[in-house]
């Protein structure tokens, strides 16, 4: 047959359609109402909700007339196939069906199957049809089954036929085309790696492709793989190809590096010092030789009372402190593996306890006369190895105090008669105690006059 244009108009749109040659009877979804509806309602007897039309140029158009905002299938019905004679666990796509929706900035479309099905679901969203179990039991190699389009927004619908051809396992069932496979690199050779898992597997043949013919052979009765030398590199990957069925089995070898060495601890601190406040107390890291094993390296607290007080994140050392143990000096039972070795060994600890007593100024008020270096504060506290850290308040522009010192400091030259601030210090327990300070500006020789008038006469002379 020859091919047709057909120009079609729809809600104020035009669009051309193409038919190349066919030599059935074309389908069309019509909404009702459309223009193309009223165009065939015109060359019809009587108004027709499905059948067959005459256009004005002879040829035949086969319709169904849908309600005017329910989703449109480009096609009548759905047929598709699926091959089962390889099936894996896994779900397999057998097709996909798509509606259009009435408006596509708006309408919300739902696939689904309008009975109950076994073995078959579909995705509610994009019609994607899958099929599920691997124990199809069924006699028929032919299915059918309705599924509907439901536009959620306007409440319409529109039902589809499908039908699914199966081809059933007549020979052989493949439990799987790739294979990953892990295997140590100290395998001698002879060992084999690989054995087809194959039901009804008599007068099959296998060979063996790719570059891998110096490492690998294959018995071509049994599809058998043995190694024939030792493995050198991480990764391989080959073919093996099963007549007559003419399948292919894809195998892919990761080679372990074998655990021969233990992990090593790096950069250990040998003591530590904390406050019975602190969370965090160290980092542990680690490395182990065997290259594969650094990424499964776990650290552990083997003492179960010392858990009570410290725990360890076992995948990146992190040592925090849960609560206070009353212990000045702990050693912390520490330990990491690689799943085969473990190495243990001491962490040493000493815990200050910072909120026994506060820090005391030696004075509740300083003087200082002014200068550029006014003086230094001191506080004490008598809490082991406690830091004492100070800070001053209210203080003038241009005064300035080391934290750590004490030592006071003026950064400018003017300043008012009297200056009056203060100052704390506070410990690793953020006890903070106060004191006052006070800047004294000593009296200075002054003139008693600003003007002084000296009368000059000979032999006076002016040194």
């Amino acid at each position: 047959m020859n091919d047709l244009i057909l120009l079609i108009e729809i809600e104020n749109s035009r669009c051309l359609v193409t038919f190349n040659g066919f030599s059935s009877i074309p389908y069309m979804m019509i909404r009702k109402g459309s223009n193309l509806d009223r165009e065939i309602e015109k060359l019809t007897d009587f108004k027709k909700q499905s059948g067959l039309v005459q256009l004005r140029n002879g040829y035949l158009i086969n319709f169904d007339i849908i309600s005017r905002k329910a989703p449109l299938f480009s096609q009548k019905s759905y047929t598709f196939s699926l091959d089962i004679t390889n099936n894996t666990n896994k779900t397999i796509f057998i097709g996909q069906i798509s509606a259009q929706p009435y408006n596509i900035n708006r309408s919300r479309l739902v696939y689904q199957f309008v009975s109950p099905v076994k073995h078959f679901i579909i995705n509610p969203d994009n019609g994607i049809i899958e099929y599920m179990s691997n124990n199809y039991n069924d006699n028929k190699t032919i299915v059918e089954y309705q599924i509907i389009a439901r536009d959620l927004i306007y409440q319409q619908n529109t039902t589809i036929n499908i039908t699914i051809h199966i081809l059933k396992p007549e020979f052989i069932s493949l439990t799987s085309l790739i294979y990953f496979l892990k295997i140590s690199e100290i395998l001698p050779p002879g060992s084999v790696i690989f054995q087809p898992n194959i039901s009804n597997a008599e007068n099959l043949q296998y060979s063996l492709h790719g570059s891998n013919s110096d490492l690998f052979t294959i018995d071509s009765n049994t599809g058998q793989v043995t190694l024939i030398n030792y493995l050198s590199d991480q990764f391989y990957s080959f073919k093996i190809h099963i007549s007559p069925i003419n399948k292919i089995l894809i195998i892919k070898l990761t080679v372990l590096d074998y655990n021969n060495h233990r992990p090593i601890f790096s950069n250990f601190p040998l003591n530590l010092t904390i406050s019975s406040e602190d969370i965090f107390v160290t980092k542990l890291s680690a490395y182990d030789l065997d290259a594969s094993d650094n990424e499964n390296l776990k650290f552990y607290l083997l003492d179960k009372n010392q858990r009570n007080f410290f725990s360890i994140n076992e995948k990146t050392g992190i040592i925090t402190q849960n609560s206070s143990s009353n212990q000045t000096f702990i050693r912390l039972e520490i330990a990491v593996s690689d799943g085969l070795y473990l190495t243990k060994t001491h962490l040493s600890i000493t815990i200050r306890y910072y909120s026994k007593h506060r820090p005391t100024f030696s004075s509740d008020e300083y003087a200082f006369e002014y200068n550029k270096i006014l003086g230094q504060i001191l506080a004490h506290d008598s809490d082991p190895d406690d830091q004492i850290v100070y800070k001053l308040y209210l203080e003038p522009d241009g005064v300035t105090i080391d934290p750590y010192s004490g030592l006071i400091m003026i950064h400018r030259d003017v300043f008012p008669r009297t200056i009056e601030f203060f100052a704390s210090a506070s410990d690793y327990a953020q006890q903070i105690v106060y004191t006052k300070i006070r800047i004294i500006f000593p009296i200075q020789p002054q003139f008693t006059s600003n003007l002084y008038f000296i009368s000059l006469t000979p032999p006076m002379k002016i040194p």
